[in-house]
């Protein structure tokens, strides 16, 4: 059963699930390898252990996992969080190996990214937004503790007493304090800034139109005091010992 905070969204849902059981109870002793990304989830089994898989697969995802026999290349299918009507699924495949397990056996994918740029190599500025977009105020330092959010949080307050509903973003991925402002009043996000980057990497279109409209879909219920939410995570409990 898919743990109640967890929502499938994308890919890193479905792996957060995988590692949650081996933290917490271990992974099955067929379990080889794991290897989870945009547009598939691929694991590597012992030989002879498809059906076990696919029942094991069909408990821990339940109610979410379905054998589609329609499916040349996936043993399974993960349903995701989807619009009505608009269907997102992440395959499943299954790899029969003589591997043996590493320890431990499944390893985050996700780490610290990182940007190189050659000695004096300069870009150019991105093009402007077109100019019936709505305006995009940006709060960033480089230090911590010098009023980022509280200084974005009183724009927004008065904006909103304008007339204003207003969008707010987390981005900080580090010490998400707008999220901790709100975590009383928005226990449980419906979506995070962490998703929308995860959907926007998957999504076929180049502007990204299937995400915009299913992270706008599920922001409808995230509106407090005129303000829609977007925290960085759906959960700040990582960030609780910093």
């Amino acid at each position: 059963m898919i743990p109640l905070d967890i929502r499938l969204y994308t890919w890193v849902d479905v792996e957060e699930v995988l590692l949650r059981i081996q933290e917490q109870s271990g992974l099955p002793q067929w379990l080889t390898w794991v290897q989870a990304y945009w547009d598939s989830l691929t694991i590597g089994i012992c030989p002879g252990t498809q059906a076990e898989a696919k029942d094991w697969l069909s408990e821990v995802y339940d109610p979410r996992f379905r054998i589609d026999s329609q499916q040349d290349m996936a043993n399974g299918l993960i349903l995701l969080e989807s619009l009505l009507k608009v269907e997102r699924t992440l395959p499943v495949i299954l790899e029969e190996t003589e591997e043996k397990p590493p320890v431990p056996k499944l390893i985050p994918s996700l780490a610290r990214s990182g940007i190189l740029v050659p000695h004096g190599q300069y870009h150019r500025l991105p093009p402007s937004f077109a100019s019936d977009l709505p305006p995009l105020v940006a709060f960033h330092s480089f230090k911590g503790g010098v009023g980022r959010t509280t200084h974005a949080l009183a724009f927004t307050q008065a904006l909103t007493k304008e007339g204003y509903r207003v969008l707010l973003v987390d981005g900080d991925m580090e010490a998400p304090g707008i999220s901790w402002l709100f975590e009383k009043r928005l226990p449980s996000p419906p979506v995070s800034f962490a998703d929308l980057l995860a959907l926007a990497h998957g999504d076929p279109s180049p502007e990204a139109n299937n995400t915009v409209q299913l992270v706008a879909d599920r922001l409808q219920s995230a509106l407090i005091d005129d303000i829609f939410v977007l925290p960085s995570f759906r959960s700040t409990e990582r960030f609780s010992s910093l």
